[in-house]
């Protein structure tokens, strides 16, 4: 087994996820920081979709799995996982890209300082 599925198969396990919400191109987490800590975000217009989707309240039976190649992100993502696990969700989070099939493709990226 490769270790990015023996992380999701960790995380599976130690929380009993019941649903899995994916963040395809996560950028620096907040989909996923408004799914666990919708307070933080109030009047986001996804608080709608995450209720009817993963219902109200406590969302630790919903482990989520982001992808993000931009290696300026790493830090925040790295913190991301690492506190909402600490809180009792289960969050794995790739520094990747995902697409249809396997490969490699360059990641360009412009010289504008952003502040992210």
């Amino acid at each position: 087994m490769r270790v990015d599925e023996q992380r999701i198969e960790r995380m599976f396990t130690r929380f009993k996820c019941r649903h899995v919400y994916l963040d395809v191109g996560s950028n620096i987490g907040v989909q996923i920081r408004k799914l666990y800590e919708p307070h933080k975000y109030p009047g986001a217009p996804v608080h709608s979709l995450f209720d009817r989707t993963f219902g109200r309240g406590n969302r630790c039976d919903v482990c989520s799995i982001g992808f993000e190649p931009n290696p300026r992100h790493r830090t925040r993502i790295s913190r991301l996982e690492r506190e909402l696990t600490a809180a009792g969700a289960g969050v794995v989070m790739f520094e990747t890209a995902a697409g249809s099939m396997d490969g490699v493709l360059p990641l360009t990226m412009s010289e504008h300082k952003s502040k992210y």
